[in-house]
């Protein structure tokens, strides 16, 4: 698998001289498409030292949240994106022989716009600004539970996600995803391991995400809106779709495999079939992991980068399982991220429809006919 590479902010910015293309417009698709990417989750060398902010915590400032949430510089920017968002096609053109979105010379002025900012706030008065930033978000935060050791829950108003209040004043976002949260472990735990031992001997406290979100929100059809993006119907089906195929996890890797699947499953796996992916130059790999499971293994691809995807099953999957599965992962993404209503006004009928209740005779014919607004008329 490629090793992820640390680019230097002075190389980022020289890339903004090539032409930029995109498969998504969105502003971290922008910079992912100049790899500005493989630098998220690293430290970025400036000015001879090492700083601990990274792009990713940039991206939620300017990227994530509301425009009046956001204190200046950061609102500007924010509504400067909303602008070229609203406007799209003014600033990019769709290259039919790369099938890629180009993006024009104003674009690109803001992109050297949003690295010059996030370099002036990592400078020295960055602490002053993260922490005027935090008051901002302080401000009106709802308190809905105690988490113990100091640490609350709160929501404010117009942040789609849960908030900690940490004992210092710290607000952190809680993102809906599988990462638990470890309590009153800072100075105390260096790994995993230390920070349960804290937690078995009643020294800190450990939450799932999902668990904060459903103090968050102890309303059922709001939990699953919030934490899964999409109906406790639509996740129903889907968890049922993924039953019924003898799956037992999947993963996603970003770039290379998820390094649970191979401390998990992966010591004793033989691939014993391949056949070509349509979706990405990489093949779909079919393993046998021993004791009557396999794995369906392929690639995702994104503009210039890709993620892996690792399907367990208890049974031998095949073509039509991968078909399938993308297939459904497309829904999914469609209605989580692109907002996509699962409930239509069939355009024969009349009928208000649900996507469950689409009456078809294949998977392929209910995701055309919900694309289409179409109940099935059954």
């Amino acid at each position: 698998m490629r090793k992820n590479k640390v680019l230097r902010l002075e190389e980022i910015k020289k890339r903004l001289n090539e032409d930029i293309y995109t498969s998504e417009i969105g502003i971290n698709e922008l910079f992912y498409a100049i790899d500005v990417h493989t630098v998220i989750d690293k430290k970025l060398k400036l000015k001879g030292k090492n700083e601990d902010t990274t792009l990713d915590t940039f991206f939620y400032l300017v990227g994530s949240l509301p425009a009046n949430e956001l204190p200046e510089p950061y609102k500007s920017v924010k509504e400067k994106w909303e602008e070229i968002k609203e406007n799209w096609e003014k600033y990019f053109t769709f290259d039919e022989e790369k099938q890629l979105w180009k993006a024009d010379d104003k674009v690109k002025r803001f992109m050297k716009y949003v690295l010059d900012l996030f370099e002036e706030w990592t400078e020295e008065d960055e602490k002053k600004k993260k922490e005027e930033f935090e008051k901002s978000r302080r401000e009106n935060l709802e308190f809905v539970a105690d988490l113990g050791f100091g640490y609350k829950l709160g929501l404010k108003e117009n942040s789609p996600n849960p908030q900690i209040l940490t004992p210092e004043g710290k607000l952190v976002p809680v993102p809906a995803s599988n990462k638990p949260f470890y309590l009153n472990t800072k100075g105390k735990a260096k790994t995993i391991e230390e920070a349960e031992k804290l937690v078995k001997g009643g020294k800190a406290k450990k939450y799932t995400a999902e668990e904060l979100y459903r103090m968050a929100f102890p309303d059922e059809n709001e939990f699953y809106k919030r934490f899964y993006g999409m109906s406790k119907k639509m996740k129903n089906w889907i968890d049922t779709f993924y039953k019924n195929k003898g799956i037992i996890a999947r993963y996603t890797g970003w770039e290379e495999r998820d390094k649970e699947v191979d401390e998990k499953y992966m010591k004793n796996a033989t691939i014993i079939e391949t056949f070509n992916n349509p979706f990405s130059p990489h093949p779909v790999e079919v393993y046998n992991l021993g004791d009557g499971k396999y794995a369906l293994e392929y690639a995702v691809v994104y503009g210039d980068t890709f993620d892996i995807r690792t399907i367990i099953f208890k049974r031998k999957p095949t073509k039509q399982d991968f078909y399938d599965i993308i297939s459904v992962e497309e829904v999914e993404i469609k209605i989580r991220f692109h907002g996509y209503a699962e409930e239509f006004n069939c355009w024969e009928c009349g009928k208000h429809t649900h996507f469950v209740e689409i009456c078809a005779d294949s998977l392929q014919d209910k995701i055309s006919y919900w694309d289409d607004k179409y109940c099935g008329c059954c």
